[in-house]
Order: C-alpha cells, then structure tokens, then sequence
C-alpha cells in the first residue's frame, strides 16, 4: 500500500486545496512560518507550499532554515512576482514557484511528474574534541557550557577561565551555525556566546533555538554595551542577558557571573517551555518586527 502524501500548505488557497485533495495528499495548515518550521520537523512532509511573504518568519527565512538543518523537504513557492521566484529558485530545495492565478493550470503538471527531495548531503553531525567526547558521557554531573565565540583568542581565554574551576563540562564551536548543531546534540546547561559572527549572529542563533522549540540558556559576551540590541535579545524566551568581554580580565567575576546565569536559567526553564508549548510566536514577531529572523536570507 503507497503512503498518502503529506502537504505543509503556508499559502492556502481554494484552488491549491482543491489541487492537493485531488491528488490524495493529506493537508497539514499552518497559519504562520514558525509554526510552519515545526510542522515540517515534525511531520516529514512530501511537500511544503509557502508564500514569500508568510507571517512572523518569511518564505525566504524558512527555505534557509531549512537549508541550515540539513532539511530537504521540497519547496514550492507561490508568488505572482517573477524576481521572487527566481530568488526563491536560489534555494537548493525549491522545486518550482506557480502564480497563484495559474495553480489550477501549472501545479497539477507539477504533482503529475512527481516530487522527488534533492538529493541529501549529510551534514548532522558537529565536531567533538577528545575531552569533549569524554565530558558529554560522563556523568559527573557538571553543568554543561557551550561557548560560541568565532575569535580563537577570545575563546580559549573563556575556556581557559572556565576549565581552572574543574566544576563545568566545556563545549566550544567557532561560529554560530556550529552552535546550533552542538547545542541539539549536547543539551547545554548554558550558552555563553558573542553576538556580532559571520553567517550567523548570536541573536540568529538564539532565534532559530525558539523557532525549533529549545530555547536554550543564553548569556551573550560582547565587547559594546548595547542596551537596545540586548532589550530586543531579552524578548526571546531563553535569552539571560549578557556581560561585557572586559570582564574577562578578573576571572573570579566570569565565574561568578557564569553560575549566577546557572541558577538563573533552572528558575526559567519551565516558564520557556510553557511558552514554547503555547505557541508564543508573538514574542518572536516582536523581535523582528514582524519580518522573520534576522540574519538568515
């Protein structure tokens, strides 16, 4: 017996429906693009159906979301916007974009062919140094700190503060992107992270954290004390606050900041999973302005 295909539809439409249940698929709505994201995780879809402009998190935004988790799930884009489908067509996953006024007419021709994923490179699995292995099987007990910090000097500085307390597991990574992969497979009790990297920004990676349901503990280091971008930071469930890298110079007080945020985050833990499990995507939408994540087209 085939599997019934699975649609994730972000745009719907009479027509596109009426498409979609001739062909047998079953329809999975989503309202806006974060709870698209988790639908697509979570389901596993054939197909996904997006609009450019879908709330709280863009067509654009979600196509590279999905790039960054290795997710393939095809992509069909509607936009009546020839620019938009040509960008949109940048996307390795994207399969095609339709007008909306032409679905009747060029999307059965689609589905008839048959949707095939590109074809996967496997890029799951982050680097782990040898202590590291060691730390993440151990089973101390020691909260686990994952410091994502792209200068080599900067983090061997905090690694090196850090690890003369024997009380922490360390974990580091060089730029956000690494970040994320390591803080899904590690599970970090904190994460310690500069906000300005390259491809992916520390304010990024907290986001993508809260769009994927795992608003880790986050305290970000930085080197300018930026009370408007850190407010904006806060808004985000997991999200701590940060201390300056000039605290770097008295190792005592990084220690002493660094179990405060500890204790700090078991206080707030419950409180961000409730808020994930309701579905707060307004507070994401605040952070952006509505726009999607900052950071990933």
């Amino acid at each position: 017996m085939n599997k019934q295909p699975h649609a994730v539809v972000l745009a719907p439409s009479r027509e596109l429906l009426e498409v979609l249940r001739t062909f047998d698929y079953r329809i999975l709505l989503a309202e806006n693009g974060i709870e698209g994201v988790r639908l697509i995780i979570r389901h596993q879809p054939d197909v996904v159906f997006l609009q450019v402009d879908t709330p709280h998190l863009s067509g654009f935004n979600i196509a590279r979301l999905l790039q960054i988790l290795a997710i393939h799930t095809p992509l069909v884009f509607l936009t009546q916007d020839a620019e938009s489908g040509r960008r949109a067509e940048r996307f390795p996953a994207t399969i095609g974009w339709v007008s909306p006024q032409e679905i009747s007419l060029k999307l059965p021709k689609l589905l008839e062919t048959g949707i095939f994923p590109p074809d996967p490179a496997p890029d799951y699995l982050a680097d782990f140094r040898q202590h590291e292995w060691g730390d993440l099987l151990s089973l101390s007990g020691k909260k686990k700190l994952l410091i994502v910090e792209d200068s080599t000097t900067m983090r061997k500085v905090e690694l090196k503060a850090l690890d003369a307390t024997g009380e922490f597991a360390l974990f580091s990574v060089p730029n956000g992107l690494e970040g994320i992969k390591k803080a899904l497979l590690v599970r970090p009790d904190l994460i310690i992270s500069d906000v300005e990297m390259p491809e992916i920004n520390g304010l990024t990676m907290s986001q993508i954290f809260y769009i994927l349901g795992k608003p880790f503990p986050i305290v970000f280091l930085t080197d300018r004390d930026d009370h408007h971008l850190m407010d904006k930071a806060r808004r985000l469930p997991g999200v701590l606050g940060y201390f300056l890298k000039q605290d770097l110079r008295d190792p005592g007080e990084l220690i002493s900041k660094v179990k405060a945020h500890l204790g700090f985050a078991e206080m707030i833990r419950e409180a961000s999973a409730r808020d994930y499990l309701g579905g707060a995507v307004e507070t994401l939408a605040q952070t952006t302005g509505g726009q999607g994540v900052s950071g990933l087209e």
